[in-house]
């Protein structure tokens, strides 16, 4: 069976309006709509031999955002296959959709805008993802023993 477990707990941020996302596995979407408290997702998927697991922040604009205030989504754990490691969420990237008001403000800082970086605090709209290969279990070990370890080649 190509089936792989995933669960994701996700904890919204705001003030104001709730945070709208969508959660896609393979450009299939899981879940649409706003998430009003912390939600723990869960669903057994039919992998394919390169997979993308997505979640995109949709709504925020820049008045969500005021003196301590903000309106963001945080990704808090990440389950693969009922394993929780941290590498899985040091594995991820994040595609922020900058606003203009955050690029003049980084002109002015000096600060540099990177297009894809590493965050599990989705502060922008945008897309954060994982990538993983199948099967699942060799690219968890991978991760795990940086390729430093020995495993049997695939005959899938």
């Amino acid at each position: 069976m190509r089936d792989v477990l995933l669960e994701i707990v996700i904890d919204p941020l705001y003030w104001a309006d709730a945070p709208e996302i969508r959660i896609e596995f393979n450009r299939v979407v899981l879940f649409s709509g706003a998430l009003s408290q912390i939600k723990k997702f869960e669903w057994q998927l039919p992998a394919n031999d390169n997979n993308r697991f997505s979640v995109f922040f949709l709504n925020k604009k820049d008045s969500d955002t005021v003196e301590n205030l903000d309106k963001a989504v945080i990704v808090k754990q990440l389950a693969i296959e009922g394993f929780k490691y941290n590498s899985f969420l040091h594995a991820t990237r994040y595609q922020p959709i900058y606003s203009e008001g955050y690029y003049q403000y980084a002109n002015k800082q000096g600060i540099t805008v990177e297009p894809i970086i590493h965050s599990n605090y989705l502060g922008f709209n945008g897309e954060w993802y994982l990538e993983f290969t199948w099967p699942v279990f060799t690219w968890i070990y991978e991760l795990e023993t940086n390729g430093q370890g020995w495993i049997y080649e695939k005959n899938i």
